[in-house]
C-alpha cells in the first residue's frame, strides 16, 4: 500500500468518525431538549379574591359601590340623580 492510499483511507476514516460524532451530538441535544425543555417566560400574576357574604348581599340589594354620601347624594347646582336613577330614567324615556 502506498502512502497516498493510506492517507486517503485515513481521511475516509476520520470523515466517518466526524459524521458519527455529529449524529451522537444531535441525539444528545434532542434528548436534553425532551428531558429539560427551555423555560418559558413567567406569566403575569393574577390576584383575585372571593366576595364575602356581606359584599354579595350589598350587590344583590343594588349597592353601587360609592363609599361616601357625597358620591351619591349631591346638593346645590349639581344633578341629584345617581347612576341607578339615571339608568332607570334612560330606560323609561320611551314610555
Amino acid at each position: 500500500m502506498t502512502e497516498e492510499e493510506s492517507e486517503q483511507r485515513l481521511m475516509a476514516v476520520l470523515e466517518s468518525i466526524a459524521k458519527s460524532l455529529d449524529v451522537i451530538a444531535r441525539t444528545y441535544q434532542a434528548d436534553l431538549l425532551l428531558r429539560y425543555p427551555p423555560k418559558k417566560k413567567a406569566a403575569e400574576a393574577t390576584v383575585s379574591r372571593l366576595k364575602t357574604d356581606e359584599e354579595k348581599l350589598r350587590e344583590d340589594q343594588g349597592a353601587t359601590g360609592e363609599e361616601k354620601i357625597e358620591d351619591w347624594a349631591t346638593l346645590g347646582d349639581e344633578p341629584t340623580t345617581g347612576p341607578r336613577e339615571a339608568a332607570w330614567i334612560e330606560k323609561n324615556k320611551g314610555r
